[in-house]
């Protein structure tokens, strides 16, 4: 235990930008999930390699999974691209990404 306290002593910056984009990737995932709650389909990385998370028949585990993945790779890029220094400041960057993203967006099922 006193390894990983001297490790956040140490490296501030590093715990301080890992937990702003966890933050930013909770939003990001959150607002995902209600798009698709509603039925719509952001923009996914699954859907990049052909992967089927859009018809009924795909499994629940598929679809958390990306979910998941879609979420954290974009909260890497709206992290990079805002540089946010507080929770608030990621927890919009995340939503204003998968909000520029939910633009396009399809029926689920389609």
């Amino acid at each position: 235990m006193s390894r990983i306290v001297e490790f956040i002593e140490q490296h501030p910056e590093l715990v301080s930008a890992v937990l702003l984009w966890l933050v930013a990737t909770f939003s990001t995932f959150m607002l995902y999930w209600i798009n698709r709650l509603q039925g719509r389909q952001p923009i996914s990385l699954f859907e990049i390699f052909n992967v089927d998370v859009r018809s009924a028949e795909a499994r629940a585990g598929v679809i958390m999974a990306d979910m998941l993945i879609s979420s954290a790779l974009g909260a890497i890029l709206a992290v990079l691209l805002t540089t946010p220094t507080t929770p608030q400041q990621a927890v919009a960057a995340g939503l204003g990404l998968t909000g520029l993203i939910s633009v396009y967006t399809r029926e689920a099922g389609v």
